[in-house]
């Protein structure tokens, strides 16, 4: 929450640098914060405290008051991919990590450096742009065979999804048609019952 609340101060006061990266929460909202996103901020206001209450107003004031140009969402995957290969491979060299690298092999401690931590989240870019050139080939290969055979894989597809598989039939095998008895099992008020359940106690002699 101090994360969240440096960086709507710091885009409140429209100071040059904003510290997005001090937290998981405030790299999400970067790009509705920045303008990349529709960000819809709900503020929740408790009545039992007027500290917690004061504070969350006036952090709403100031998320009220924010604004920003929004940017045009067009991405050339191939070009960013690119840059930050080249990017990627300095810092290997720099910080003596092998080429290949992922972001997930990258380990961050207290001490570790800007390089290192810039390292990681390059590759964490880079990575997920791949997945969503991956992702973009896909859609455009899939719409190709659509114009092409006028969209009868599409059909396909959708037939194969609404088959369902045909139900399992489970078969029990009766220990009674192997010739097995079960053992009976004792009556209430018989000899031997358990107390506690109607039996009662042999005591070996006639009443």
């Amino acid at each position: 929450v101090k994360a969240f609340q440096r960086i709507v101060a710091g885009l409140h006061n429209k100071d040059s640098h904003i510290p997005y990266r001090d937290s998981k929460l405030t790299r999400i909202l970067k790009e509705g914060l920045g303008g990349r996103a529709v960000c819809v901020p709900v503020v929740h206001v408790g009545l039992d405290s007027y500290e917690e209450t004061e504070a969350m107003l006036l952090l709403a004031q100031k998320l009220a008051e924010l604004s920003s140009k929004v940017a045009p969402s067009l991405i050339n995957f191939r070009r960013e991919i690119e840059e930050r290969s080249q990017r990627i491979a300095d810092l290997c060299a720099r910080t003596g990590k092998r080429e290949g690298i992922t972001a997930g092999e990258v380990e961050l401690g207290l001490a570790s450096s800007p390089q290192l931590l810039e390292l990681r989240d390059l590759l964490a870019e880079k990575e997920r742009f791949e997945r969503e050139q991956q992702e973009w080939d896909d859609l455009l290969s899939l719409t190709a065979r659509f114009k092409a055979d006028g969209g009868a894989s599409a059909a396909a597809a959708r037939r194969d999804r609404k088959m369902r598989p045909e139900p399992r039939v489970h078969v029990i095998e009766d220990d009674e048609d192997e010739g097995h008895v079960p053992p009976a099992r004792p009556t209430p008020g018989a000899a031997g019952a358990p107390r506690g359940q109607g039996g009662v106690q042999d005591t070996g002699g006639a009443e």
